[in-house]
């Protein structure tokens, strides 16, 4: 009996031969079906989720240990910098040879942490451009196979650091000289011995100081950090600008024959 309403595939000779093939194998049958009713419901939770969330983070999204899941972008970024409003009051000193030199204050140094990249991160997760991503990662919500974290870091104005640094090296730099040694006749006609110099270390100092920043927290606002300088040496001692051996100025005679 042919049922006109239905499509010419449901009368294919193949249809047939599968649905006689299901009757004489039922745990087949039933697998398919149990996969079918799986799939049916898993896609309907996966729908259910997306109409849920909307423009929401996800769920098991983190930023420095805090649930976001269901939070709105802009009411995450808020409530991270309400947490973060202390920042104003750290004070961070320098100290060279132990002695104070400068002071930095939260204020100055415009401290804040990369709380919007981060939030801007976190509402990504299910939303990826790679389709199989996106997906897993949506259907993570439902089954919370893994959790995804952020953390922040503080950020601040480098300006004032550097302004200091540039002050600093025209204080304590101070250049090394080579040795100047010139014998003609048989007479000393120039000398002079080298000297070291010192140079601050400005690579040290600025890792740090950033380490330093990033260790702030509300119990901890007031930190310290030491300006430490290195010995440089010339590029030619009074060893290497003669061929006599003469390695240091002993002193110096005038003699007068009149």
């Amino acid at each position: 009996v042919a049922f006109e309403f239905l499509p010419d595939f449901y009368y294919h000779p193949y249809v047939y031969m599968i649905a006689d093939y299901l009757k004489t194998h039922p745990v087949l049958f039933r697998g398919l079906m149990a996969f079918a009713a799986v799939s049916v419901l898993i896609f309907s939770l996966w729908i259910g989720i997306q109409m849920y969330i909307g423009d929401a983070i996800y769920p098991h999204v983190y930023i420095d240990g805090i649930d976001m899941g269901n939070i709105p972008p802009q009411e995450a970024k808020e409530m991270l910098a309400q947490r973060d409003d202390y920042y104003n009051q750290a004070v961070l000193t320098v100290m060279h040879n132990e002695e104070l030199i400068a002071t930095f204050t939260g204020e100055e140094l415009n401290l804040k942490r990369d709380t919007d990249a981060r939030v801007e991160q976190a509402h990504l997760i299910g939303r990826s451009k790679h389709m199989p991503s996106r997906i897993a990662q949506q259907l993570n919500s439902i089954f919370h196979i893994q959790d995804f974290t952020f953390k922040t870091g503080i950020a601040y104005d480098t300006n004032p650091v550097d302004e200091f640094i540039e002050q600093a090296g025209q204080s304590y730099n101070v250049p090394a000289k080579d040795a100047l040694f010139q014998f003609e006749n048989g007479v000393v006609t120039e000398f002079k011995s080298h000297e070291s110099g010192l140079r601050i270390m400005n690579e040290e100092f600025l890792a740090t100081f950033d380490k330093q920043i990033q260790s702030i927290t509300q119990q901890n606002l007031a930190l310290s950090v030491m300006l430490k300088e290195e010995v440089v040496e010339p590029n030619i001692t009074l060893a290497q600008a003669n061929g006599l051996g003469i390695e240091e100025l002993i002193g110096v005679g005038i003699s007068d024959y009149s």
